[in-house]
């Protein structure tokens, strides 16, 4: 709820052109939203004050904090400007109400006090992400300032040094501090002088101290941004990897090997079979020597262990013959460490044909635009710029050199499986394989 006047009601309420809430109930009071203070409402002109008659009235049309304006129409009777004739606009004057107008301490406490309320919206800007111009803080600054160096003149001819004291523990630049200093020494206050000398080294230390802090902060971000782009590339690594994986996992599933090819017995079969076991035998059948029936499935890899167990000198045949050890010969053993050094430079080449990420691709092409727009970065800060930018850069257009760099992998993928050559067949075990067809 808004707090208005004894038996008045709402009136006007509007923006000012900086953005700072204004109202104006019935009896003419205006109130501003004072956000330093917990979003409260102060008093910052009383129209009533400007008008003749007690009937007549004003019509805020605008309001201006810099500078200080209230523009309003004047309505001599009425509550509401006329239309015809065109009615004129009038500005008054912002005055914050304060005990004993009349002296001179507190005309100039009511400039520091308005002109502090009418430049908060500087630092709400400032909170919401605006820039503006620094001498516009400095121009709203001037009056306040005025207004100090006055009060503590005025206190220091009355010989109230506390009060001095104090209204330079308002001053916020040192400029207006070393004037303050120069007037106490031309009224031979030397202790006064000193207090004020040991308040501007305890600002100028405080000052250092967030100036510091801000570098630290600036730091902190510098190094939570590289951390950031670190996780990024990270993870469009591991994407990378994950899609390849799912791939080979595929193209091994859609590959079927030979034993995966077995047919299943059919009904005819089975039922001759359960028949053959459960009649009667023949006593009268000829026993002949039943041959060895032909292995089946995996039953080939069991007849295979079975010959792996006989000793390595001798190799059976058919016949059962013992066959002499063939000692290798040094040819054959130059086979062998041509066969490892091959396999030891495929792992070199693989190790070397490493994916390119798509920032690295972006890297390489954008590399000698970066390299003229910053001749004097250095690498680590040329791939800083890279990686914010590359951050900026619309999800389509990475999109692009995500596909960029899976394409480059798929086309090595392919020379590798090219290059691979047709392993040879054991004659022995060919006569073992299932045909795909």
């Amino acid at each position: 709820p808004l707090p208005l006047s004894h038996k008045s009601s709402l009136a006007w309420m509007g923006f000012s052109a900086e953005g700072t809430p204004f109202y104006m109930d019935s009896s003419g009071i205006v109130r501003m939203c004072n956000r330093r203070f917990g979003m409260s409402w102060v008093q910052v002109a009383n129209t009533k004050s400007h008008t003749k008659g007690k009937s007549d009235n004003y019509w805020i049309v605008s309001v201006h904090e810099n500078p200080q304006q209230l523009r309003c129409i004047p309505c001599k009777g009425a509550r509401f400007p006329p239309v015809l004739p065109r009615p004129a606009v009038g500005i008054l004057p912002f005055q914050v109400p304060l005990c004993q107008m009349n002296t001179e301490k507190s005309q100039y406490e009511e400039v520091f006090h308005r002109t502090q309320l009418l430049s908060s919206h500087l630092q709400f800007w400032n909170t919401i992400g605006y820039e503006y111009d620094t001498s516009i803080a400095s121009e709203l600054a001037k009056p306040s300032q005025e207004a100090l160096m006055k009060l503590f003149a005025l206190s220091a001819r009355s010989d109230r040094e506390f009060r001095a004291l104090e209204v330079c523990e308002m001053m916020s630049e040192p400029h207006t501090l070393q004037l303050a200093i120069k007037y106490a020494c031309r009224l031979k206050y030397m202790q006064l002088a000193e207090r004020i000398s040991e308040v501007v080294q305890r600002k100028s230390a405080e000052q250092a101290e967030e100036v510091e802090e801000e570098e630290e902060e600036v730091v902190h971000r510098v190094q939570r941004v590289h951390n950031h782009q670190n996780h990024v590339q990270e993870d469009e690594e591991m994407e990378e990897e994950d899609v390849e994986v799912d791939q080979e996992n595929a193209e091994t599933n859609s590959a079927g090997g030979p034993l995966l090819n077995l047919k299943a017995k059919s009904k005819n079969e089975v039922l001759s079979q359960s028949y053959g076991s459960s009649g009667r035998s023949n006593p009268f059948k000829v026993l002949t020597p039943q041959k060895p029936e032909p292995t089946k499935g995996t039953q080939v890899f069991d007849g295979m262990s079975k010959k792996k167990q006989t000793s390595p000198g001798q190799v059976m045949l058919k016949n059962t013959r013992p066959v002499k050890a063939v000692k290798r010969t040094p040819q054959s053993q130059g086979k062998i460490t041509s066969v490892k050094s091959t396999n030891e430079e495929d792992k070199q080449e693989e190790s070397q044909r490493k994916s390119k990420s798509a920032f690295d691709l972006w890297f390489e092409e954008t590399k000698s635009q970066l390299m003229e727009e910053l001749p004097e970065a250095d690498e680590e800060s040329l791939v800083q710029t890279a990686a914010e930018r590359f951050r900026k850069i619309p999800k389509e257009e990475r999109q692009i050199w995500i596909q960029k760099s899976k394409e480059g992998d798929n086309k090595k993928r392919k020379r590798e499986e090219e290059e691979i050559p047709t392993r040879k067949v054991n004659p022995k075990l060919a006569g073992f394989a299932f045909s795909k067809d």
